[in-house]
């Protein structure tokens, strides 16, 4: 469901400000006077922030599938149900791997080398997430930050994410609201998004293959110009085709079967059209299979980036593992590039 141009920021763009000091400061003082406020915090190890990082900004997977049954009959039918698939199967501590879950402890390293590189105290980094299928990326990003510069720097991050869909949009603000974090969420197409400001890092996980084939390098030369002049962008994608044993009909047996689990578990006060989200999930996991490969490999991956306008620094290859054979790609590759 697209919204009127007219009604978009205000029914799309959402602020929310949380109440803690270092956020206080950041909104209601000048960037110079922001480390003062924050000096006791500031240096926490990167050992305390490893630790407590999936403590301090825990995923509520199963509140997310509740979001996700509330809102798909009125949203993610643009996004090919994709976000309704992803929650459950990311509930319940479902046995299933999601693409994040391949790559995540990469991803996070990778985030942190980024967020290393424009540590600024002196004014917060603006981050954009570029399309979300849940709040994960979120997380990650967050813990990330713990790592380097413990929970203060986390909270200083100026964090934006936007999607087609509203349904990600949602978790996040409530994963926002829950953790006292400020993010700013838009809905919106990523072909045709215009930021009113440059970031300084962008990430991105598992987005390319939603773009149109004929136009993944339009999209991709796009996005850098999302990034100011130091800008940095943290990508994962697939990277070659496997030889995918499972069928559409086994699959969805599968989400069938966790979210009769679920419902019955941890949702019964919630009323669903049972027969209509097995449809979906059918629907989802049909036009998943569908979308072809991104990267061939390596060589295509590192020319791709190079001509929509990147450097690659530094890059990590991650097998899927061989006894996995829902997937439908053999590795995930996670890169940092700058604006060339």
């Amino acid at each position: 469901m697209r919204l009127p141009h007219s009604e978009k920021r205000s029914a799309d763009r959402t602020r929310q400000v949380c109440a803690s000091a270092g956020r206080e400061g950041r909104l209601g003082r000048p960037a110079s006077q922001l480390p003062s406020c924050l000096h006791q915090l500031r240096y926490q190890s990167k050992w305390v922030g490893t630790c407590l990082g999936d403590r301090v900004f825990e995923e509520d997977n199963s509140g997310n599938l509740r979001i996700c049954l509330a809102m798909a009959p009125r949203f993610c039918l643009a996004c090919g149900d994709f976000h309704l698939a992803v929650a459950v199967r990311r509930s319940m501590n479902s046995k299933e791997k999601s693409g994040i879950d391949i790559d995540r402890e990469h991803f996070v390293q990778m985030l942190a080398e980024a967020l290393k590189l424009r540590r600024d105290w002196r004014a917060p980094l603006t981050v954009l997430i570029a399309g979300a299928a849940d709040t994960a990326i979120l997380k990650l990003i967050l813990d990330a930050a713990m790592r380097v510069g413990g929970e203060a720097f986390a909270r200083l991050l100026d964090l934006t994410v936007i999607d087609l869909c509203e349904t990600p949009l949602e978790m996040c603000r409530v994963f926002a609201a829950r953790h006292d974090l400020f993010v700013v969420t838009e809905r919106a197409d990523i072909g045709s998004f215009e930021p009113a400001r440059r970031y300084g890092l962008v990430v991105m996980h598992g987005v390319l293959p939603f773009f149109p084939v004929e136009r993944r390098l339009d999209y991709m030369s796009h996005i850098v110009k999302w990034l100011d002049r130091e800008g940095l962008l943290v990508s994962s994608s697939q990277i070659a085709e496997s030889n995918q044993s499972e069928s559409v009909d086994d699959e969805v047996a599968r989400h069938r079967a966790t979210l009769e689990t679920f419902l019955a578990a941890e949702a019964s006060d919630v009323v669903v059209d049972r027969d209509a989200m097995f449809a979906r999930l059918h629907r989802a996991a049909k036009i998943r299979g569908s979308y072809p490969r991104v990267f061939d490999d390596v060589v295509a991956l590192q020319s791709f980036y190079s001509k929509a306008g990147l450097t690659l620094l530094n890059r990590h290859v991650v097998a899927t593992g061989e006894t996995d054979t829902s997937r439908s790609y053999t590795h995930r590759a996670v890169i940092l590039g700058k604006v060339a």
